[in-house]
């Protein structure tokens, strides 16, 4: 649903920027924003829950990241992802770079580019309830290390620089899939993992790392991109995402890890 609404929102706005200017627009994005708080405020309620104590895990985030187990091999796959899964803005700035040739302008290829995205974000969209459905059927770190992959071999894919339009094509559909692969199976395998007393410091520590991950992994594809051959952008991606990979495959660890997975 969030995803539908990054295709609607943007649809919409395209035709109330020309009817009622930029001013009235950002007034109007108001209506739907305080819609979605009250409708969680009206119809979304906290189911009940028995708390219980997590001897083996610190309260603290800095003892939730230090203590050994399957959540901190989670922290380290999602902060490998995070330090290469860059802004898809910079998607539109390399394919139109590559759209724009000697038989396309730069205004033609900038709005090829910015329906790529559109499919990006359709294919977020449309991969999302799937990828749930699969989670609960094989597993969300499966999925989640599936998604991670998905992304390094579509960077990969980005290497050799084509200007097909359907090969750029498929390899947006690809990202967008692989982001709704990742945000699905993320949040509900950490929330297996956690126990219930420590549940909101996990998905807070979480969104930290990812979110350090995000800032530094654009930072870096957006220098890159600039200063050297932009295959090096994506090299560097592919790299940080197979790292991520790497780490939620550890599936066991020392004996310590392993009675922790078992308390979890």
């Amino acid at each position: 649903m969030d995803s539908l609404g990054a295709i609607i929102g943007p649809l919409l706005a395209a035709p109330l920027i020309v009817a009622v200017g930029y001013r009235w627009l950002f007034a109007i994005s108001v209506i739907p924003g305080l819609l979605a708080a009250l409708a969680i405020l009206v119809f979304v309620r906290e189911a009940p829950r028995l708390i219980e104590a997590a001897p083996h895990i610190h309260a603290s985030m800095r003892g939730l990241f230090r203590a050994p187990g399957p959540f901190r091999r989670l922290l380290l796959g999602v902060g490998f992802y995070g330090l290469g899964n860059f802004s898809a803005t910079l998607l539109i700035l390399r394919a139109t770079d590559l759209l724009n040739t000697d038989t396309r302008s730069a205004t033609h290829a900038a709005a090829i580019a910015v329906l790529l995205y559109a499919a990006h974000n359709a294919a977020n969209s449309l991969f999302a309830y799937p990828a749930g459905a699969l989670a609960d059927r094989i597993g969300r770190r499966h999925v989640l290390i599936l998604g991670i992959g998905l992304f390094a071999v579509a960077c990969l894919g980005f290497v050799p620089g084509s200007n097909s339009i359907t090969v750029l094509a498929v390899l947006f559909v690809a990202v967008g899939a692989s982001t709704a692969l990742v945000e699905t199976a993320q949040g509900a395998h950490a929330a297996e993992l956690l126990p219930d007393s420590v549940r909101g410091r996990g998905f807070g520590l979480l969104g930290l790392v990812d979110g350090i991950g995000d800032l530094v992994s654009s930072l870096t594809v957006g220098i890159l991109l600039t200063v050297t051959n932009p295959a090096w952008a994506f090299v560097y991606a592919a790299f940080m995402a197979s790292l991520g990979v790497l780490a939620l495959l550890r599936r066991h660890g020392t004996a310590e890890e392993q009675a922790l997975d078992h308390a979890i």
